[in-house]
C-alpha cells in the first residue's frame, strides 16, 4: 500500500512472479485502458487489405474510437460508418438500415473499392441480425466488389478475440486459382517482416518468393497469396486464420512463434525448412552478431531496472527470461495472463528470478500506477514498450508494439540495440504514448 499525493491510500495489483500461478493470478474485471494506446486494433488490421474500404455499423460511442483511429492513420477516405440508434434496435429494421446505408455509401463513391469490410457491433449479435442475408444482398447489388464480414464484438472474446477474428476475415477473400510451389506467405503480422531478417534472407536465398499482405500494393497482389504453397506465422493470433485457410484452400502452415531463445529459434528454422524440404541454412553469422549485441548492451545498461509490457512483444516472458539469463536486471513485467506458448519459459523464469514483480495491464486499479511510480521513483527505469513506460513514468523506453517486423536472431540483435538506444536517449513519454499506433499521426496532441 502506498500513500498518494492527496493522502489517500491507493494500491495497485502486484504479485511476485514466484507466487504467480499459470496462466494468471489476477481476477477478471472490467477492462482498463491506459493512455498508452500503442497496440494496433482491428481497424488498422483491416486497412491492410489493399484498395479496400471499411464501413462500421455501430453506436456513436463505439464510432468515436474507430474514427479517431482512421484519422490518426490519415485513412479517413477509406472509412465510412452507419450510426445505429436505440430505436433501430427495436423496430426490426437493422438489416434494412445496413443494406440501404452501405448501398448509399458505395453508390456515391467516385472510385469503387475492390473490397468492402462491413464491420458489425455487439448490437447486431444481441438483435440476431441476419448477416448472411445482408452480405448476399450487397453481393447482388455490387457483384464486382468482395464483401468481407468483420466483427467489433468484445462479448465474443472468449471464443475468438476480435483481433483473432479480424485476422481470419481479412484472409477470407483468398481463393486458390493455381499452385505456386516457389512462393510462401507470411501471415498474421500487422507489420512487414524486416527485410534484413535472416527469415526472409534465407528463404530468398533458397529461391522462395515471399508474399505478405503488408507488402501487397494492389488487391490483385494480395489475392496471389491464395496460390502459395505454405503459410508461415509467428503471431499466435493468426493460428485460427491459418487453420481456416488450410481447411478452405488446403494450404499447409507452419507456426514458428517469436522467441528470444537461441535454441528455440534454431528449432523454429529446422521446422520451417523441413516443411519446405530444404536444407537448413547456416545461421552462425546471425548468432554471432546477436551474441555480441548482448555483451555490448550489458556493458552499457549495467544493472538498470528493466520493465516489460505484454503489448510490446508477442513473447514478453521469453524476453524477460533471456535478459535474466544474461544478467540484466528485469524487475517487472506487465501482463494479464501467460500465453500457453510461454508456459515453459515462465516456469524457468520463476526459478531463476523469483523476485520479479508482475502487474496486470487492464485492472482498473492500474490507473493509479503512473502516479505511484512518479512519487516513489528514485532510480532510472528502462521500459520495453509504451505501457511499461507509462506505468513506470519514464522517458527511457523502447517505443515498440507487438515486436513489429523483427524475428529470429536478428530480432535479438535489434532488441539489444533498441534497449541501449532507449537507455542513452530519453524520449517525451506523454507525447509519444498519445499516438494510438506506430506509424500514425496523432490527432489528439
Amino acid at each position: 500500500m502506498i500513500i498518494s499525493a492527496n493522502n489517500q491510500k491507493r494500491s495497485v495489483p502486484e504479485i511476485k512472479i514466484s507466487d504467480f500461478k499459470y496462466p494468471t493470478s489476477f481476477k477478471e474485471t472490467l477492462d482498463y485502458s491506459s493512455p498508452a494506446r500503442g497496440k494496433w486494433n482491428i481497424v488498422q488490421t483491416a486497412f491492410l487489405i489493399p484498395e479496400s474500404h471499411q464501413i462500421y455499423i455501430c453506436a456513436q460511442g463505439c464510432l468515436r474510437g474507430v474514427v479517431l483511429t482512421a484519422a490518426e492513420m490519415n485513412c479517413m477516405d477509406r472509412l465510412s460508418w452507419i450510426s445505429v440508434c436505440e430505436n433501430d434496435f427495436f423496430d426490426g429494421g437493422l438489416e434494412d438500415d445496413v443494406i440501404s446505408g452501405a448501398d448509399d455509401i458505395i453508390s456515391n463513391m467516385d472510385k469503387k473499392p475492390k473490397a468492402v469490410v462491413l464491420v458489425y457491433s455487439c448490437m447486431h449479435l444481441f438483435a440476431g441480425s441476419d448477416i448472411e442475408m445482408i452480405t448476399d444482398s450487397m453481393n447482388k447489388k455490387f457483384p464486382d466488389i468482395k464483401f468481407i464480414t468483420g466483427y467489433m464484438q468484445p462479448v465474443r472474446r472468449k471464443s475468438l478475440s476480435p483481433d483473432e477474428l479480424m485476422r481470419c476475415q481479412i484472409y477470407s477473400c483468398l481463393e486458390k486459382t493455381g499452385c505456386d510451389e516457389n512462393s510462401v506467405n507470411i501471415i498474421g503480422s500487422n507489420f512487414k517482416t524486416d527485410d534484413d531478417s535472416e527469415l526472409k534472407i534465407s528463404l530468398k536465398n533458397a529461391g522462395i518468393n515471399i508474399r505478405d499482405i503488408t507488402e501487397a500494393k494492389t488487391y490483385g497482389e494480395f489475392l496471389e497469396m491464395g496460390n502459395s504453397r505454405l503459410n508461415i506465422l509467428y503471431d499466435k493470433a493468426a493460428i485460427p486464420a491459418a487453420k481456416q485457410l488450410k481447411k478452405r484452400l488446403g494450404t499447409d502452415f507452419v507456426y514458428i512463434p517469436r522467441t528470444y531463445d537461441f535454441e528455440k529459434t534454431e528449432e523454429n528454422y529446422k521446422l520451417l525448412f523441413s516443411k519446405l524440404n530444404l536444407p537448413l541454412p547456416d545461421f552462425s553469422e546471425y548468432k554471432e552478431r546477436a551474441a555480441k549485441s548482448v555483451i555490448n548492451a550489458k556493458k552499457i545498461l549495467g544493472s538498470v531496472p528493466i520493465e516489460i509490457d505484454a503489448l510490446s512483444t508477442t513473447a514478453p516472458v521469453s524476453l524477460a527470461l533471456f535478459l535474466c539469463e544474461n544478467n540484466f536486471n528485469v524487475t517487472k513485467i506487465y501482463l494479464d495472463a501467460v500465453s500457453s506458448d510461454e508456459e515453459k519459459a515462465f516456469d524457468k523464469l520463476k526459478k531463476i528470478s523469483p523476485e520479479i514483480s508482475v502487474s496486470p495491464l487492464h485492472d482498473p486499479a492500474m490507473r493509479f500506477m503512473n502516479t505511484i511510480s512518479a512519487e516513489s521513483k528514485k532510480n532510472k527505469i528502462l521500459a520495453f514498450g509504451q505501457q511499461a513506460a507509462y506505468f513506470a513514468d519514464t522517458g527511457y523506453f523502447v517505443n515498440t508494439v507487438e515486436g513489429e517486423g523483427r524475428y529470429g536472431f536478428s530480432e535479438i540483435e535489434k532488441t539489444m540495440n533498441l534497449l541501449t538506444d532507449a537507455f542513452l536517449n530519453e524520449k517525451d513519454m506523454l507525447k509519444t504514448v498519445s499516438i494510438k499506433g506506430l506509424e500514425c499521426d496523432s490527432c489528439l496532441c
